[in-house]
């Protein structure tokens, strides 16, 4: 699924052009995918005035003026397009005006949309997606499964070097553990270990508070950064606002996916190791593991 720089922008975006906004139609290709029959999403949606968008990992959380809450978690492949009405218009993504000036909204293309006042957002190219129309309760007791946001202001270093204490895994696997801190993916984890310095093989009962500190920090630096740099592979935003690269490439901090090429920081070769049947990329110069010998007090 899209990993949380993407989500955050499409949070921003949606905050933009939809709070305050009044829910006027919805679109669903495939019924599968609710909580709930249509006719009762429809009817509880349609006339709902949309108070602002959350996100909480990679789920994205509009609170509704009923105090009920629409939760989408978006699958691999997906792409949200968020327009406004005139956008819409000038890109057909959602349809034309008539005579009379009003908007007929076409989104039979698209996997799932919301249609309000002026602005649409429509997903595309998903192979899997969970769209829910739930209470604040429920939404609240669904969260507690979740580790906290790494974005989270009440997310200290003390705090996150917390979560993972009495876990006995590698650094990459509890990282991308959504129990331990939500949202996190594979992509994600190589380049914050990489500008930790620290291997994501490197076993989590071994590491001190020292290192939860690097690895919390670079956390936010990573994130900070892609949040702030789109990458058109990623988010395909109707407006087209913004023409930025990913921070990795725009940053050379990315190294996820690289196997083979030159490290950004010193030039030796990317390697590539399988952890839990998953591609771990890394650098075998630039990151050690702190709680070997030799690298004690590193």
């Amino acid at each position: 699924m899209p990993e949380i720089p993407v989500m955050e922008r499409y949070r921003k975006q949606l905050d933009q052009l939809v709070t305050g906004e009044r829910i006027r139609s919805l679109h669903v290709q495939r019924e599968s995918w609710l909580n709930t029959d249509l006719h009762s999403l429809t009817n509880g949606l349609v006339g709902r005035q949309i108070l602002f968008i959350e996100r909480k990992g990679t789920d994205l959380i509009w609170h509704l003026d009923d105090g009920r809450r629409l939760v989408l978690q978006i699958g691999a492949g997906s792409r949200l397009e968020i327009v406004s009405t005139l956008q819409a218009v000038a890109h057909g993504v959602v349809g034309h005006s008539s005579a009379e000036a009003d908007q007929v909204h076409d989104v039979s293309h698209s996997q799932f949309a919301v249609i309000t006042d002026h602005a649409a957002m429509a997903i595309f190219g998903a192979r899997n997606c969970h769209i829910m129309w739930l209470t604040a309760k429920q939404v609240e007791d669904m969260q507690l499964e979740l580790g906290p946001d790494p974005l989270s202001r009440h997310l200290t270093p003390e705090r996150f070097s917390q979560r993972f204490a009495k876990r006995r895994t590698t650094l990459k696997s509890a990282l991308t553990n959504p129990n331990i801190i939500a949202g996190i993916g594979n992509h994600l984890a190589d380049d914050i270990v990489f500008a930790a310095g620290i291997l994501p093989t490197v076993r989590t009962e071994k590491l001190k508070e020292e290192h939860w500190n690097r690895v919390f920090f670079a956390m936010l630096d990573v994130l900070h950064h892609a949040i702030e740099h789109e990458n058109d592979m990623d988010l395909q935003i109707s407006s087209k606002l913004h023409e930025k690269s990913y921070a990795g490439e725009a940053m050379d901090i990315s190294i996820h996916g690289k196997t083979g090429e030159p490290c950004p920081k010193c030039g030796t070769p990317i390697e590539v190791t399988l952890i839990q049947r998953r591609p771990s990329n890394f650098c075998p110069k630039c990151q050690i593991d702190p709680t070997a010998d030799g690298h004690e007090n590193e």
